[in-house]
C-alpha cells in the first residue's frame, strides 16, 4: 500500500512507479484512488499523467468527479477534463457532451481528428492515439502502445509494461518481471525474491 497526496493506491501482483505526479499501476487486480477518483480495473495497466487518466482493461471501472463510468472491453482515457471511452460501442464525453460511436466513427475537433474503430485511432493537437486489442497512442511526439504486451515511449522514451515490464524513460530502461530489473542512468537495480 502505498499513499500519495491523498492518493491511495493498493495493488496485488503489482509492479507501480511514480514518477512527478504520474503514477502507473501495472497488475492483475488494480485499485488506485486519486483526488476522489477511484479508479479498479482487473486485467488493467493504469497511468496517470498531469491530470490525465488512461485505463485499459477488459471491464474497467472510473469514478471521476462525481461521474461514474463503466465499460467492458474498453480503454478510457482522460485529459484536460475530457473523457474518452474507446471501446466496441465507443463513447466520448467532452464538456457535458456525450458522444456514442460505433465500429467505425469519425470526430473532428480543433484540426483534430478522432477516428473510433475496433482499431481505433485518435489524433489531438498533432497527437495521434490508435486503441485497439494493440493499444497505441501517440502524445506530443510520444508513442504508447498498450496490449499484452505493453509499449509506452514518452519523450523520446520507450515503456514497455507487460508480463515481464520493460520501461525506458529518458535514455533509461527498466524491466519490472518476476525477478525484476531496472536500469535507471546506467544503473542496473535487479528486484526480485531475492
Amino acid at each position: 500500500m502505498l499513499q500519495y497526496d491523498n492518493t491511495i493506491m493498493v495493488h496485488s501482483s503489482a509492479d507501480m512507479m511514480q514518477y512527478d505526479n504520474t503514477i502507473m499501476v501495472h497488475s492483475s487486480t488494480d485499485m488506485l484512488q486519486y483526488d476522489n477518483t477511484i479508479m479498479v480495473h482487473s486485467s488493467a495497466d493504469m497511468m496517470q499523467y498531469d491530470n490525465t487518466i488512461m485505463v485499459h482493461s477488459s471491464t474497467d471501472m472510473l469514478q471521476y468527479d462525481n461521474t461514474i463510468m463503466v465499460h467492458s472491453s474498453a480503454d478510457m482515457m482522460q485529459y484536460d477534463n475530457t473523457i474518452m471511452v474507446l471501446s466496441s460501442a465507443d463513447m466520448m464525453q467532452y464538456d457535458n457532451t456525450i458522444m456514442v460511436h460505433s465500429s467505425t466513427d469519425m470526430l473532428q475537433y480543433d484540426n483534430t481528428i478522432m477516428v473510433h474503430s475496433s482499431a481505433d485511432m485518435m489524433q489531438y493537437d498533432n497527437t495521434i492515439m490508435v486503441l485497439s486489442s494493440a493499444d497505441m497512442m501517440q502524445y506530443d511526439n510520444t508513442i504508447m502502445v498498450l496490449s499484452s504486451a505493453d509499449m509506452m515511449q514518452y519523450d523520446n522514451t520507450i515503456m514497455v509494461l507487460s508480463s515481464t515490464d520493460m520501461m525506458q524513460y529518458d535514455n533509461t530502461i527498466m524491466v519490472l518481471s518476476s525477478t525484476d530489473m531496472m536500469q535507471y542512468d546506467n544503473t542496473i537495480m535487479v528486484l526480485s525474491s531475492t
